[in-house]
């Protein structure tokens, strides 16, 4: 989870509506049985991870029954808050796209013209590019340079973020110094070449002991400097027998 989403209020587009469906069905298992855990299973693995990450829904681990999911307190204050009282509105209108390229212009940040305008901060970054008819025609109109992707994060930014991952400093860290996304820091240490495919055998031991010391996956994650996705797999195979850590 970004550092920013963990005080950020979520609006109705910012969750797919697998996800939501997804939220809907972990909340009224909630609502008839609390605590309620369903079997994970049932569920798409790419949804549940995307909750997980911004702290929608919690998976157990347990090392013999089989994982299990359920809705977290901020799940359900989304529901509630959001999900309950959202009524669908109708295409933004062209004055709408005007003041969303308008604020973005003005170097308001996306997220906060996503929250002005009750929409998505990829809907958002695809106006203030052009990337509809309609938007290009209202940039041209307004006399401005569509916003590429590549100029988001100046170069001095990058250079910041590799030299700081060659330092040994974690992707949670770097992002909240530079305020960039994890996700985009990823791409940018792949890229480069600094990032190890696969953990080896004394990290995974690592992994194992950090989380019987009572450390969640995502507090390993960021203490390895790593994706939460290789200390599932270490888990993983710890509980299976193929990891010995004795």
């Amino acid at each position: 989870m970004r550092a920013d989403d963990e005080t950020r209020r979520f609006v109705h587009s910012d969750l797919t509506e697998a996800q939501r469906r997804t939220v809907q069905i972990l909340v009224d298992a909630e609502l008839e049985d609390s605590p309620a855990w369903l079997v994970v299973e049932q569920f798409n693995k790419d949804t549940l991870r995307q909750l997980q990450l911004i702290d929608m829904v919690v998976v157990s681990t347990p090392e013999i029954d089989e994982p299990k999911v359920r809705i977290t307190g901020r799940g359900m204050n989304f529901y509630k808050d959001v999900m309950c009282e959202f009524t669908p509105r109708n295409k933004l209108s062209d004055e709408d796209i005007r003041g969303i390229i308008r604020m973005c212009a003005e170097g308001v940040k996306y997220e906060t013209v996503a929250s002005h305008f009750d929409v998505s901060i990829a809907h958002v970054s695809g106006i203030r590019r052009g990337s509809t008819l309609r938007s290009m025609e209202i940039l041209e109109e307004m006399m401005l340079t569509p916003q590429s992707r590549r100029h988001r994060h100046p170069a001095s930014i990058r250079k910041a973020c590799l030299r700081m991952r060659r330092e040994g400093v974690t992707y949670k860290e770097i992002s909240e110094r530079l305020g960039v996304p994890v996700g985009t820091l990823n791409k940018w240490i792949k890229k480069a070449g600094l990032a190890n495919a696969h953990p080896d055998t004394a990290e995974r031991r690592r992994i194992v002991r950090m989380y019987r010391s009572g450390m969640t996956y995502q507090q390993i994650a960021d203490e390895i400097g790593r994706s939460v996705q290789p200390v599932k797999d270490a888990m993983k195979a710890f509980y299976l027998g193929v990891l010995d850590v004795s």
